[in-house]
């Protein structure tokens, strides 16, 4: 198999979170790079985790920032603050 696979492999193991199963995926990965090409894969991989991962973040301030707003709406009249 090649980089590419195992890394697809990793990615649908990895929807629920780290468990020990993908950190065998992770390892055996490492184990198979070899090449600046691999590397490389790897990199991409791991930016476009992170992406993901801000994507989210960014996601739930958002949510964050509107619930706050929906508990301060309940509070005080629309009045007061227009």
């Amino acid at each position: 198999m090649n980089i590419q696979e195992e890394l697809k492999k990793l990615e649908a193991m990895m929807t629920g979170g780290l468990t020990s199963e993908s950190m065998a995926q992770i390892e055996q990965i490492k184990a198979m790079a070899t090449t600046p090409e691999d590397e490389a894969a790897i990199e991409e991989f791991v930016a476009r985790q992170l992406e993901d991962i801000e994507e989210d973040v960014a996601e739930m301030e958002e949510m964050t920032y509107r619930l706050q707003m929906e508990e301060v709406l309940e509070i005080v009249n629309l009045s007061y603050i227009a």
